[in-house]
């Protein structure tokens, strides 16, 4: 109880952006039923839940920045950059964890990667 359950990922174009976390990220969306701006996002299998959503603005400055975990920030920074988003902060290193970098998507919301140190090469 009173942990996170969902995250919503705003966007300016939903095919796009559809595009571009199934190519970085290898999610898979599914339509909301009855509602046309929003994709669900039905290939994670684990923490919480999400989608994306159509919105007319994206926040110029994130106030909440949601961290999403891979096997290799290097590698996933290198596909966004390929996918048209762009890094913000690169690898940093948080001495016996591990890894964060923030980037944004093409349409410019703010994300961060997390990569344990367990996992580093």
């Amino acid at each position: 109880m009173n942990h996170f359950t969902y995250v919503e990922i705003p966007t300016l174009n939903l095919k796009k952006a559809e595009a571009f976390f199934s190519k970085v990220f290898e999610w898979k969306f599914e339509p909301m039923r009855g509602v046309s701006t929003v994709m669900y996002i039905t290939s994670i299998n684990q923490g919480p839940g999400g989608l994306i959503f159509k919105t007319k603005t994206i926040p110029k400055k994130p106030s909440v920045i949601v961290h999403i975990e891979v096997d290799n920030i290097d590698e996933k920074l290198k596909a966004i950059e390929k996918s048209k988003g762009r890094t913000i902060l690169p690898k940093t290193l948080i001495p016996g964890q591990g890894w964060y970098a923030y980037f944004a998507t093409p349409d410019g919301c703010t994300l961060g990667l997390w990569q344990t140190l367990l996992r580093a090469a």
